[in-house]
């Protein structure tokens, strides 16, 4: 869609629809790749990897600064700069699974929250959906399932 927008002469909203896939997707070259050949094509080379650069930078700044509140053991803090971060790139896996693992410590440390552990839940099932089969998702639902069992007329004692 940016390729074609950007063939027409629409520059703005192919511009900011590659900059959200680039903060959604900071981390998979292949596809920033692919991003940057589109640039390309638009005789936007040098703007375009500007714009690629800073987008990166955006998505790893606010998931480092959840991770370093987490680390400092500000976990409260942690779980809300995550939800922030989660509602500007909801579909950026390396947020989502880091969101999930600080939701998870947080509840390690308070006890039992139901709350948190429906959200917890929530944001693996979103991931998922968006990429199905990650070993990191099938670590943190174990890790989430001995922390919160769900309990229920379906569940099954021995689980």
């Amino acid at each position: 869609m940016a390729t074609l927008l950007l063939a027409v002469g629409v520059k703005e909203a192919p511009v900011e629809l590659l900059c959200y896939v680039t903060r959604n997707n900071h981390d998979n070259s292949l596809l920033l790749d692919e991003v940057q050949k589109i640039f390309d094509k638009a005789r936007m080379g040098e703007e375009g990897m500007a714009l690629i650069r800073s987008s990166k930078k955006e998505a790893s700044d606010l998931m480092n600064q959840g991770v370093l509140l987490w680390k400092t053991g500000k976990l409260a803090d942690a779980v809300a700069w995550m939800r922030h971060a989660r509602r500007l790139l909801p579909n950026n896996l390396r947020i989502l699974f880091n969101a999930a693992q600080i939701l998870l410590s947080h509840l390690q440390q308070i006890g039992d929250d139901e709350a948190l552990a429906a959200e917890a839940l929530d944001v693996l099932m979103h991931v998922d959906r968006i990429q199905p089969g990650q070993q990191r998702f099938a670590q943190l639902m174990e890790q989430l399932a001995r922390l919160a069992p769900v309990a229920g007329p379906d569940s099954d004692p021995a689980d």
